[in-house]
């Protein structure tokens, strides 16, 4: 499945809020998820997971969508500022359920996500078209 800049970046999160992947349009990622050692993250950076050809794939950082996306997570620095190391590679997969796209972070081809499993994008503020529906109140 696509999905354009404008549709991953953004703040996504599954069903229990134990994990969260923040996109940004400048690329750069924030990562929460309890599988993180103390020493990993939250900090890192993106890139669409693009397709070269029927059976080759790449990732780029120049791409405007892709059929993925690949977040490398840095180690926590401290001290002086040196070069970043990655410590953690995450690859979602992007789907759609009931219209909206949805992210998958399993990475067994043979598996599905579950459900609770799935990452959802959270509504951006003054965003009416991910505003929950109010009802009108009862007299």
């Amino acid at each position: 499945m696509l999905i354009g800049e404008s549709d991953l970046t953004g703040t996504w999160t599954d069903r229990a809020g134990d994990v969260t992947l923040q996109f940004a349009p400048d690329h750069r990622a924030a990562v929460a998820a309890g599988g993180l050692g103390a020493s990993c993250g939250p900090e890192g950076i993106w890139w669409f997971h693009v397709r070269d050809s029927g059976t080759s794939a790449r990732t780029d950082s120049r791409a405007a969508e892709g059929y993925g996306a690949v977040v490398a997570v840095y180690s926590s620095v401290t001290g002086p500022p040196g070069p970043s190391t990655v410590c953690e590679r995450f690859y979602p997969s992007v789907f759609r359920v009931d219209g909206a796209y949805v992210l998958c972070l399993v990475d067994d081809p043979d598996s599905f996500c579950s459900d609770g499993g799935l990452l959802r994008k959270a509504p951006e503020s003054g965003d009416p078209s991910n505003a929950v529906p109010r009802h009108p109140a009862r007299r």
